[in-house]
């Protein structure tokens, strides 16, 4: 490859990088300004390429993410803003899985991952809609799995916390549609929040009665 088409190349990378940064610019200030209602698009993936995990994704609908909403906008009342701070659609499945990060730590390969990751969302986007939200969400699914952090909080630590969970409200506020649901998994964990850290929990007596 010749000087000027290395150099061709690369000037048509950085102008690329340049109009992406200042569209994310732009953004992160209109996010930031809450001077108006953000649309947010929800999109699911299949995670698994499971039957399973396809079929439930079928079922889902707007209601099974109006909780989002609700606790979005009850925090932005909370915080003091004066208008409804998000309206959240679920725009679609889809059927294409989004770009993988890449596993190595070079520059130019994750430039080239995330300028891939952005124009693949904006095509997935405008294949959807004409009219693109203002935040697009991509929802992994993998099978029907839901879970709910009882006590997070710093202040529990090397102290034993009683939990009650109604399993019905949750099944419900969660879109659940069947009026006599089946329980045939519980699961108990710890979980770091993805932060590169670790926990560690004990479980005491775990006790399931029916109201």
């Amino acid at each position: 490859m010749s000087k000027k088409a290395r150099y061709a190349r690369y000037l048509i990378l950085l102008l690329i990088l340049f109009l992406v940064a200042a569209y994310q610019a732009y953004q992160k200030l209109r996010v930031a300004s809450w001077d108006q209602t953000l649309r947010v698009g929800i999109y699911s993936v299949n995670g698994d390429s499971s039957s399973a995990t396809n079929d439930y994704i079928k079922s889902l609908s707007l209601k099974h993410f109006k909780t989002i909403s609700r606790f979005v906008n009850h925090e932005a009342t909370r915080h003091g803003l004066k208008k409804q701070a998000t309206e959240i659609e679920y725009l679609s499945e889809l059927t294409d899985k989004p770009p993988q990060p890449p596993n190595g730590n070079s520059l130019f390969v994750n430039i080239i991952w995330s300028l891939h990751f952005r124009f693949w969302a904006l095509y997935w986007s405008l294949n959807v809609s004409s009219d693109v939200p203002d935040v697009n969400l991509f929802v992994k699914v993998i099978g029907n799995f839901y879970h709910l952090v009882a006590n997070g909080s710093p202040d529990a630590d090397g102290i034993w916390q009683d939990q009650t969970v109604d399993l019905m409200k949750l099944y419900s506020d969660v879109g659940g549609l069947g009026q006599n649901p089946r329980l045939t998994k519980l699961g108990i964990f710890c979980d770091s929040d993805n932060g590169g850290g670790s926990s560690v929990a004990y479980f005491g007596d775990v006790i399931l009665s029916r109201p």
